[in-house]
């Protein structure tokens, strides 16, 4: 079975999203995205790479999802709030060798 990240964000092939947590034996639990720091996992991930949901099998295996190259504290605050982007990350200015103009006029 493939190695899922840890909190990172997987697409289900049904288009769901959701949070991979490493359990104990080799699991993965998946939680809705959303709900993440609320609920209970929606999915299982057995060491065999087969996914279970209230302890029935599914048609999917752990190759079925999808990375989205997303991590759950990237993108969602500890409330399952997506987060606004910062502006100051943004609009932040990297240094330059050149003088502004400001600094030319001086």
């Amino acid at each position: 079975m493939r190695q899922l990240r840890e909190l990172g964000i997987y697409r289900s092939p049904d288009g769901g999203e959701h949070v991979a947590v490493a359990g104990l034996f080799g699991f993965y639990l998946l939680y809705g995205a959303a709900a993440f720091s609320t609920g209970f996992p929606a999915y299982v991930v057995e060491p065999s790479g087969r996914i279970v949901s209230a302890a029935r099998p599914t048609a999917w295996r752990a190759e079925d999802l999808l990375d989205t190259g997303r991590t759950y504290g990237d993108v969602y605050s500890t409330r399952g709030i997506p987060r606004a982007p910062n502006p100051r990350v943004e609009t932040a200015r990297l240094p330059t060798t050149e003088p502004d103009e400001d600094e030319r006029a001086a």
